[in-house]
């Protein structure tokens, strides 16, 4: 079955996939952007610089790991990659 095949069979299903797969690629684009003032500080010799964003940066890339890790344990996403035949 292609993408509009799915589409058709499960729009809100669709949809919600859609906006976590975009949120997650907006999540990881932010966690690298956040490694260039990083490496800054790090060369400006400021640690405590350096460490926030390299705190920041690990806790965003985590919030994006747990948000694909439930959405794959979701009965909802499971039931239509079956129905689907994605998986």
């Amino acid at each position: 079955m292609n993408i509009k095949g799915f589409y058709e069979i499960h729009r809100g299903r669709f949809i919600l996939v859609f906006a976590m797969v975009t949120i997650g690629m907006a999540i990881d684009a932010s966690t690298q952007y956040l490694m260039t003032p990083a490496y800054n500080n790090l060369k400006n010799l400021n640690f405590s610089g350096f460490l926030f964003f390299l705190i920041l940066s690990q806790v965003l890339d985590l919030m994006r790991l747990l948000l694909m890790k439930n959405a794959r344990k979701s009965p909802y996403f499971n039931a239509g990659m079956d129905r689907a035949k994605l998986t």
